[in-house]
């Protein structure tokens, strides 16, 4: 997931700088050499053979195909809302509303005044919206962009809590996640909460795993470095996830005991909205 992750930062960065030169009309262009960039590394991953061993491992236990059954059902549920027409009040608003007008004027800037205030915000996810809307001008696609990130916001968060729980436990961890109101409302909508909270699911999960192993080892100071970027990403999505950062770096220096990586752990997260706090 985590590599997922930064393919999708990586796009979206990409569409932004697209869009600063005004040549947002070849996005139709970008968003289908992503897809089969994605398509390669999936086929490459062979994530089938993940899914079968977990299906293996889950129908031995009669509790986990409940869990997995009720959890389906929910995921059938807010996928039927999702095709539906966008009725959120900030997507219509400017999540949507802005990247079409960066599609009308084929290029991106800052729109002055208070009523697109978000104009001056990052905007990661808005950056996938827009070369959504190209292949989907009515947003569905956008919906089912933010729908798949409660998808893998569910698949992050079972692999954090099976380091820790057991097959069923995992489950019902993720099951209480996703049929949470706030989820089924996010996953229906072309909102950013359900981006935020992947790439935080992910810099969680791998500062944990940071935690607990050897600090003098490599292989620790690669998964403190991806805490940051995953960071990064979501207060490039939302700029509320800055609240996390403090928490980060305290924890930081209480495990270490030194400044060093509290700096480098600070300067990894704030480089990557740099970007989007210089466009503002």
């Amino acid at each position: 997931m985590v590599e997922l992750a930064i393919l999708i930062g990586i796009f979206s960065y990409l569409v932004f700088a697209v869009g600063l030169i005004g040549n947002l009309g070849s996005l139709s262009y970008l968003g289908i050499g992503f897809l089969m960039i994605i398509l390669f590394l999936a086929a490459k991953k062979r994530p089938w053979e993940k899914i079968y061993s977990f299906w293996q491992e889950v129908k031995k236990e009669r509790i986990c195909l409940v869990l997995l059954g009720l959890l389906f059902a929910q995921v059938i549920v807010n996928l039927i809302g999702a095709l539906g027409p966008e009725l959120g009040f900030d997507a219509l608003w400017y999540h949507l509303t802005i990247p079409k007008i960066y599609l009308q004027q084929e290029r991106i800037f800052f729109i002055p005044g208070s009523l697109f205030y978000y104009s001056a915000m990052p905007k990661l996810s808005e950056m996938l919206y827009l070369v959504s809307l190209v292949f989907s001008s009515g947003g569905t696609l956008a919906k089912l962009i933010h729908f798949s990130f409660g998808i893998f916001s569910a698949i992050a968060l079972y692999n954090l809590a099976r380091r820790y729980l057991k097959q069923h436990e995992s489950i019902l961890t993720i099951l209480i996640f996703y049929t949470t109101l706030i989820v089924g409302w996010q996953s229906i909508t072309a909102y950013v909460d359900l981006a935020r909270t992947f790439f935080e699911i992910l810099a969680l999960d791998l500062f944990l795993r940071w935690w607990g192993s050897d600090q003098t080892k490599k292989e620790a100071k690669v998964f403190l470095i991806e805490s940051a970027v995953m960071l990064g990403l979501a207060i490039s999505t939302k700029l509320l996830a800055l609240a996390s950062l403090p928490i980060f770096l305290i924890l930081i220096f209480i495990k270490s005991k030194k400044i060093l990586p509290v700096c480098f752990f600070l300067l990894a997260t704030i480089i990557i909205p740099l970007p989007w706090f210089v466009f503002s």
